[in-house]
């Protein structure tokens, strides 16, 4: 008897999924074009929690434009900016930290799968990889 182990994605596996998906929206056919626009709109609406969770904070972001603006890539300068507001610069790296984390976490979500007879004929094999999340024979 043969066995399959079955993996939950990854909930940067779906992230992945969503960008393959936004490359792939202009492609022809009725079916793959309504399965692709189902799927975006799951996606988002899913995904919408982690964005809100990498949301810099105002403060966060000012310093940032602060940052760009004064340090123009200087690396000295940067860490010196980085000395004078610890607080932001921790809080940011906490905040990308807890994300790196829920992103390596497995994720459910009911998607729609798509047929390989589905497939726009135009379709690439590097948007075709993009997809194999949800591709069926």
């Amino acid at each position: 008897m043969s066995t399959a182990t079955i993996t939950t994605p990854t909930l940067q596996e779906h992230v992945d999924l969503y960008n393959a998906l936004l490359s792939v929206q202009d492609l022809q056919g009725l079916k793959f074009a309504g399965k692709v626009s189902d799927n975006i709109d799951r996606l988002e609406t899913a995904l919408r929690p982690l964005n809100e969770m990498l949301r810099p904070t105002p403060e966060f972001e000012a310093f940032a434009k602060d940052v760009h603006e004064l340090a123009a890539g200087d690396p000295e300068k940067v860490r010196q900016m980085e000395a004078e507001h610890p607080e932001l610069v921790e809080y940011r790296k906490k905040q990308l930290d807890s994300a790196t984390v829920l992103l390596n976490e497995p994720f459910e979500l009911q998607l729609r799968k798509i047929h390989e007879g589905e497939l726009p004929h135009n379709i690439s094999a590097r948007q075709l990889r993009g997809l194999k999340l949800i591709l069926v024979p």
